[in-house]
């Protein structure tokens, strides 16, 4: 499953709740509501519409939807973009939990440590792997100057 920054997919017209339920047809309602309350949508915001979403709230939706998905891969091009702290530390513990893997493209660096067990950096053409968050390769970068 893929997460755009632009939040394709999304139908204006749509509840927060049917927005989810049409990613995951003949899940129970409450099941739903459990994991948008997981993405911060508690409450009455799970019958806000779609079309009245902050581009944060877009994000967060999106992104429950590929997690209920049931995808063995998600690829996340900037995840965290449009995010608040309370945001972004609630995606993080909900990835923790994701049974498959997780290819993502992100400048924010704590995300990046909190979520990846390997960066991969790409850079003058050229691809460089570091197991480890991003603590690690920082650590492998600077040795590398120093030495």
């Amino acid at each position: 499953a893929y997460f755009a920054q632009g939040h394709e997919g999304l139908r204006p017209e749509h509840s927060v709740l049917e927005a989810l339920r049409e990613a995951a047809p003949g899940a129970p309602d409450g099941e739903l509501r459990a994991l948008l309350a997981r993405f911060l949508f508690v409450g009455d915001a799970v019958f806000k519409r779609v079309a009245a979403l902050s581009g944060g709230e877009r994000s967060r939706l999106a992104l429950a939807r590929l997690t209920v998905g049931g995808s063995a891969l998600l690829v996340l091009d900037e995840p965290t973009n449009h995010l608040d702290i309370g945001a972004r530390e609630a995606l993080e513990e909900v990835l923790a939990d994701y049974a498959g893997a997780l290819l993502f493209v992100s400048h924010d660096r704590a995300f990046v440590e909190a979520v990846a067990d390997t960066v991969w950096v790409v850079a003058d053409g050229r691809v460089e792997q570091h197991r480890g968050g991003y603590a690690a390769y920082a650590a492998a970068r600077v040795s590398r100057i120093v030495d």
